[in-house]
């Protein structure tokens, strides 16, 4: 008699593999459900990490017109100074006229030479100061914009750069008080001898160079001369603004 001959151990060994296939199948399916529901509303976020920018790096501006000293800062001590500008122009003439136009609704603005372009600049000092002015332009309707500069204090260098710009900001809120006409410059000149002489650090010519400029500075400042005083803090601030 003759008779077929059937593989027993091979077709269980065949249902077994689809088994454990349908067992992951499910596994993997219940676990992203899971996940779902675990983190309903999370978004997910593919994007690589943002790596600290090293001294060769570009400065970094990010939506609200903060710009970046191109300097790692392991400590994240930083210092900030705000611009509020009413323009920026390729001629001095439309700066002026804007400048003219602007002292009419009784704001004072100074133009600032900035490598061939100028700028109209309505104030310069801390963040919350700027929030001020600029509320105060919006409710005249006059358009402005903020820009904010970050010092991070990475050296000796940098940290007498941030002084630098507090002591010229001291100097011209005393002037811009409206019963001031003039302010004496002699501790602030005095002050800026007594810093420490400095031997290394990334923007160590710059920052000797802006020290030195300090020893030059009249001995007294009128109201009317504050414009040279914003120029010599848009040095200091072009040194980390590029």
């Amino acid at each position: 008699m003759k008779y077929t001959r059937y593989n027993i151990k091979k077709k269980r060994n065949l249902t077994g593999v689809i088994i454990v296939v349908i067992i992951t199948v499910f596994a993997l399916a219940g676990g992203t459900l899971l996940a779902k529901i675990i983190f309903k509303g999370q978004p997910s976020n593919n994007k690589p990490a943002q790596t600290v920018q090293n001294k060769n790096s570009s400065p970094q501006k990010n939506d609200n017109g903060t710009i970046k000293s191109n300097e790692s800062n392991a400590s994240g001590e930083k210092f900030t100074v705000s611009f509020v500008q009413c323009g920026y122009f390729g001629n001095k003439d439309n700066a002026d006229k804007t400048k003219k136009e602007l002292e009419g609704s009784k704001i004072k603005t100074v133009v600032i030479n900035d490598n061939s372009k100028y700028r109209v600049i309505a104030y310069v000092g801390d963040v919350k100061g700027s929030d001020s002015m600029l509320k105060s332009l919006k409710d005249k309707s006059i358009n402005a914009m903020r820009m904010n500069v970050e010092i991070a204090k990475v050296d000796d260098a940098d940290n007498q750069a941030a002084e630098i710009i507090k002591g010229y900001i001291k100097l011209l809120d005393a002037l811009n008080k409206d019963d001031v006409k003039s302010v004496k410059t002699s501790d602030f000149k005095k002050w800026a001898s007594a810093l420490k002489e400095l031997s290394d650090g990334n923007n160590i010519k710059a920052v000797n160079e802006i020290k030195k400029n300090i020893k030059t500075l009249p001995d007294e400042i009128k109201k009317e001369e504050s414009e040279s005083i914003y120029n010599q803090i848009f040095k200091v601030v072009n040194v980390y603004k590029h």
